[in-house]
């Protein structure tokens, strides 16, 4: 098996401080062409389609050469087994890149409708119905911009996938998660994943064993 290599001792984090549970995420890396280029780009198998959350496949997504990768097995913490494949999550990708596309065409709808001189003033009570329409398409604008800016295209084709387990420190006091592999600061996107839904519950029938 892959996995991503931590660019710390884990060994040495999890005996210094015991609120610390070792998650290895199945990150799929998913190789495909849009306009007969090829792309790589890894996405969590297993907490999105946990969640139920499939806007969460782009939240996590993760480039594969921000890592280091190292074949082998990990001999601390637990090891997640996917509950989707690549197949699957691009096909899903494709289908949330199109209805975004939709909310974009929305807010433009949306934005022509006001007046310039009103634009500074959207959220006051006046303009409260295309405020609101604009809010609920904010984070379709950011899934759209994501999604482009990976190449993902209506015509982009699956060429294959693989494995690459990645680690997670979820601290179940402190409600922070960190990717070791990735970064030294806590993970924005985990952290605010692990706040709303507890991730350790999420991960609780394979944490438990």
């Amino acid at each position: 098996m892959w996995f991503a290599k931590p660019r710390i001792d884990i060994h040495k984090v999890m005996r210094k401080d015991r609120d610390f549970i070792l998650v290895w995420i199945p990150m799929i890396k998913i190789t495909y062409i849009t306009k007969s280029k090829k792309y790589e780009m890894c996405f969590d198998g297993y907490t999105p389609p946990k969640l139920n959350q499939p806007e969460a496949y782009v939240l996590l997504m993760r480039n594969p050469r921000h890592i280091k990768a190292e074949r082998g097995r990990p001999d601390i913490g637990i090891i997640l087994e996917p509950l989707t494949d690549g197949r699957r999550i691009f096909e899903v990708l494709k289908e949330l890149k199109k209805i975004a596309f939709r909310f974009v065409e929305e807010t433009r709808e949306a934005m022509r409708k006001i007046p310039r001189r009103l634009i500074l003033q959207l959220f006051v009570p006046a303009q409260v119905a295309e405020a609101k329409k604009i809010a609920t398409s904010d984070e379709y604008i950011q899934i759209y911009a994501l999604l482009d800016a990976i190449n993902i295209e209506q015509d982009s084709k699956y060429v294959s996938e693989e494995i690459l387990y990645w680690p997670l420190l979820i601290h179940h006091k402190e409600k922070i998660v960190f990717e070791p592999a990735l970064q030294d600061s806590p993970s924005k996107s985990y952290t605010y994943l692990h706040q709303k839904f507890d991730l350790v519950e999420i991960y609780a029938d394979e944490t438990s064993q």
